[in-house]
C-alpha cells in the first residue's frame, strides 16, 4: 500500500512538468526484472567456465549494455570472446528468462492513468523484441504509442543514441518530453539529449549515482514526493 501511495504521488510529480510525451525505462522502473536478468548473466558465465559473483553483487549489470558488463565481469579477454558471451546471454534470456519479471506494485494503474494524459514510449536497452513480448504478456502494451528498445544485434544499446532515435523516429521534441528511469544510464541519456529526467529510487541505481549524475527530480518516498 505504501508503494502504491508513492506511485500516485509520482503521477503528480510527472504532471508538474505538463509534458506531452513520457519515455519509460523498463528494468528497475516499470519492471522488477532482477531474477531473470541476473540469472541470465550467471548462466552465461557458467556456460563459458567463468566464475560468477554472488547474485546480490550483480545488480549493477541491469542497465548498461551487455558488452560493457561482460568486459568488467571477464576482464582482459579478446573481443570475440566478449561477443560470444553477449550472444549467448541474449539467446538464453529470450529462451528461458524473459518472463521472469513482474510489474512493480501500482505500476499498472500508473501507466493506465498516464496514458490518458500523455503519449507513452519505452526507452530500454533491452532488445525491443523482448520488451514488446513482456509488455504484451503483462497486458500493458496497449498503453504505449511505441515500444522502443535495442536491436537484437546490439544496436541502440547506448541509451543516449536510443533516445535520439526515438525523437527522430516519432517526431517528438525534448522540450515536450520527460524520461523516467532508475540508473545513471537514464540520467546520462537524458542530459545528452537536453531532456528532463525523473530518477526513481525503487530500481537498481548504485548508491550515490543520483547525487553524482543529478536527475531533474527524484521519486523515492512519500515525503519527498509530497515536497
Amino acid at each position: 500500500m505504501q508503494l502504491l501511495c508513492q506511485t500516485f504521488k509520482f503521477v503528480e510529480k510527472i504532471m508538474f512538468y505538463h509534458k506531452k510525451n513520457i519515455l519509460f525505462d523498463l528494468d528497475g522502473t516499470i519492471l522488477d526484472s532482477y531474477d531473470g536478468v541476473i540469472s541470465s548473466f550467471i548462466e552465461t558465465l557458467a556456460h563459458f567456465d567463468h566464475k560468477a559473483p554472488a547474485k546480490e553483487e550483480l545488480s549493477w549489470c541491469i542497465g548498461p549494455p551487455l558488452e560493457y558488463s561482460y568486459k568488467i565481469l571477464v576482464p582482459n579477454r579478446e573481443e570475440d570472446h566478449i561477443n560470444r558471451l553477449v550472444e549467448y546471454n541474449r539467446k538464453i534470456y529470450g529462451e528461458k528468462w524473459v518472463f521472469h519479471c513482474k510489474l512493480f506494485p501500482g505500476m499498472r494503474e500508473l501507466i493506465a492513468q498516464l496514458a490518458n494524459k500523455a503519449s507513452l514510449y519505452t526507452a530500454t536497452a533491452k532488445p525491443q523484441i523482448y520488451a514488446e513480448t513482456i509488455l504484451k504478456n503483462l497486458h500493458i502494451d496497449q498503453y504505449f504509442v511505441k515500444i522502443y528498445g535495442s536491436g537484437i544485434d546490439g544496436s541502440f544499446e547506448n541509451k543516449s543514441e536510443l533516445v535520439s532515435h526515438i525523437f527522430e523516429s516519432s517526431n517528438i521534441k525534448a522540450e515536450d518530453s520527460v524520461l523516467i528511469g532508475d540508473t545513471k544510464y537514464d540520467i546520462i541519456a537524458a542530459h545528452n539529449n537536453n531532456l528532463d529526467v525523473i530518477g526513481v529510487k525503487w530500481g537498481y541505481a548504485a548508491e550515490g549515482d543520483f547525487d553524482k549524475y543529478k536527475p531533474s527530480t527524484i521519486c523515492s518516498d512519500i515525503k519527498e514526493l509530497a515536497s
